[in-house]
């Protein structure tokens, strides 16, 4: 079993139900001096997507899953990650960082996106599977009235 950060898309249950259909999920978490940022294009959804960077006084937050192997491979799949081949040749990597959940420090695994060159603005579509899932899962109101306030 593998801890799994969803801070974009990801916490979309609609999304995640088709990804990985046996997720758990494990808590609410934010991800403390970090900023939300849409840096790559992604060809299938014809606009820009999310990522985490480093930004003293920001956070992100997110849903963190319990996701068995087949799910995981799964959710490697959706998001272009591959172990076996050189990190930039990647459109995600899956790597290690540590979150809070309920102020506690927990050590799990999220994707942070290749940049691509001049990536376009995220579509309404693809905010909308953001906002839906930082609602479902009850993210606190300032960061859902951020989100609802992204513009592009």
């Amino acid at each position: 079993m593998t801890l799994v950060f969803g801070y974009g898309s990801n916490m979309d249950d609609a999304q995640m139900d088709m990804r990985c259909p046996d997720r758990v999920k494990v808590g609410n978490a934010v991800l403390r001096g970090h900023r939300l940022i849409f840096p790559r294009l992604s060809n299938r959804r014809e606009c820009g997507v999310s990522s985490v960077e480093p930004a003293d006084g920001h956070d992100v937050w997110g849903v963190v899953h319990r996701l068995n192997a087949v799910d995981l491979e799964s959710l490697d799949r959706s998001e272009g990650y591959r172990a076996d081949r050189s990190a930039e040749r990647n459109g995600y990597n899956r790597v290690p960082i540590t979150v809070e959940i309920g102020g506690v420090l927990v050590a799990v695994e999220t994707y942070v996106a290749v940049a691509t060159p001049n990536p376009p603005a995220p579509n309404a579509m693809y905010l909308a599977h953001i906002r839906d899932g930082a609602r479902q899962h009850g993210l606190p109101e300032d960061y859902q009235e951020f989100l609802a306030g992204l513009v592009f």
